[in-house]
């Protein structure tokens, strides 16, 4: 047949028209579906090589190959649930085949189904001879506890795939994340430092490792980070929450104040933002300016009893005492805090007030 002169040659559109030709004469020939679907399947007419697969899984439904074939189309189709079909027909035919279960894993994976690939991932790997494949389904399936938020678990794969893979950032910068997320917080610094002297970049394992330090309370290592990658990434302005409250925590009031007034512009911790303004401002003596942000986070109901408890406060210091009896009276009826309450209560009776951090 000409057709598969054609096709030998790699002439896939004359290939196709001879083998259509000869369907049109003789439909019997039912063995040219399977041969002009793969033909479809090369020159990527994923539709009509499905619509030539089904003719022939009709002839021989346990056809391998086509529905491999027929699997990859429905993945690159994003037709998941086809896909998910195709394959548990492949595995009724192959049941010990550990990547089949892998390819179920990614499909499932693709859907977000992390629990359902896990089954099938953890089913693949008594089944998986190459030690690669392993590291692949090893990795996969960190991956996927991570999206179940089951960070021990995460943890104990990627460990699994760094004592035998040669690719380690991969799995350091992931189990990393795992570990900051567990609230390991020395662990993460450790996997993410060896990420960062094996590249010669400013990326996230600074942000990450900054984020670190920042929860363990070493601000100035935290400080370090931090800025590296805020520098690198200045449309980023995330880092400036932890910049803003690692400095304010060391009472580097100036920058703190710089990276409080980011977040603002950033909309990012903004009755938070307001709030240690504030404090910085009452600190300073700048009374005015303390009133302002103590104003601006009552109204973002982030402590809100403190924040007019300290502005009635400032108003003393300005001494506009109506203003600060408004505050302590509110406070009064407000607060569910006992002492913050007796302090309101007590500076209703009288001068000067303590401030109550």
């Amino acid at each position: 047949m000409r057709g598969n002169l054609y096709s030998l040659t790699h002439e896939n559109a004359m290939a196709i028209t001879d083998y259509s030709y000869a369907l049109s004469l003789d439909p019997a020939l039912t063995q040219i579906y399977e041969v002009r679907g793969h033909l479809y399947y090369q020159t990527e007419e994923y539709d009509k090589a499905v619509a030539d697969y089904e003719q022939a899984l009709l002839l021989n439904p346990t056809n391998s190959e086509i529905l491999v074939l027929r699997t990859d189309i429905h993945i690159k189709q994003q037709n998941y649930t086809l896909a998910l079909v195709d394959i548990t027909q492949l595995l009724t035919l192959q049941p010990q085949n550990g990547t089949l279960y892998s390819l179920k894993g990614d499909v499932h994976s693709l859907t977000e189904d992390y629990s359902a690939a896990v089954e099938a991932y953890e089913t693949s790997l008594p089944y998986l001879a190459d030690i690669k494949d392993k590291e692949t389904v090893t990795l996969a399936l960190g991956n996927c506890f991570f999206e179940l938020e089951q960070y021990k678990h995460a943890i104990t794969y990627y460990s699994k795939y760094l004592e035998t893979s040669t690719e380690q950032e991969k799995g350091l910068m992931q189990r990393g994340v795992s570990y900051l997320q567990a609230e390991k917080y020395n662990e993460a610094i450790a996997d993410l430092s060896v990420v960062i002297t094996r590249s010669s970049e400013v990326d996230s394992p600074y942000y990450l490792r900054g984020l670190s330090y920042y929860l363990l309370g070493k601000y100035d290592n935290a400080i370090s980070d931090l800025e590296l990658y805020y520098t690198a990434f200045p449309d980023n302005n995330e880092p400036c929450i932890y910049l803003a409250l690692a400095n304010y925590s060391l009472k580097r009031y100036n920058n703190a104040i710089k990276y409080f007034n980011r977040c603002l512009q950033a909309n990012l911790i903004v009755g938070e933002s307001h709030y240690h303004l504030a404090m910085i401002y009452l600190s300073q003596k700048k009374y005015s300016q303390a009133i302002s942000h103590y104003t601006a986070s009552a109204h973002a109901n982030y402590q809100k009893d403190y924040s007019i408890f300290n502005r009635g406060v400032a108003y003393i210091e300005l001494d506009k005492l109506d203003e600060a009896k408004k505050d302590f009276e509110t406070v009064v009826r407000i607060t569910r805090n006992g002492k913050l309450k007796s302090s309101a209560q007590e500076a209703l009776k009288q001068f000067p007030v303590i401030i109550i951090n």
